[in-house]
Parts: C-alpha cells; sequence; structure tokens
C-alpha cells in the first residue's frame, strides 16, 4: 500500500472538483487507497460544493 500523505503532500494540489471546478487539496482527502492493481485512488471531499469526488487531474 502506499505511504500515506506527509505534510507536503497535504498542501499540494491534487486536481479539480469534476462537479464545480474548485481545487482539491491533500487536506481535503477522505480516503486513498491502492487497487489490487496496484492503481491509487483518492476521494476528496470538495471544499466549495461539499461533493465527495475523484479529484480531476
Amino acid at each position: 500500500m502506499g505511504t500515506g500523505m506527509n505534510g507536503d503532500s497535504q498542501r499540494s494540489l491534487l486536481g479539480s472538483c469534476p462537479d464545480c471546478d474548485a481545487g482539491l487539496m491533500g487536506t481535503d482527502v477522505l480516503i486513498q487507497y491502492e487497487t489490487r492493481a496496484g492503481q491509487e485512488r483518492i476521494f476528496a471531499e470538495c471544499p466549495a460544493c461539499r461533493s465527495v469526488v475523484h479529484p480531476a487531474y
């Protein structure tokens, strides 16, 4: 599994909300996991529209 989020990654821009285009930061992450295929997945709560989304890159 991944190493988790350190202080620098919590302050970095992950991407944008696909619903409202607001920027998503590491502090917005609700869950981060790795699939069986080894791909990292993230769910974050958008601070603007409050939707739970996969960040768009």
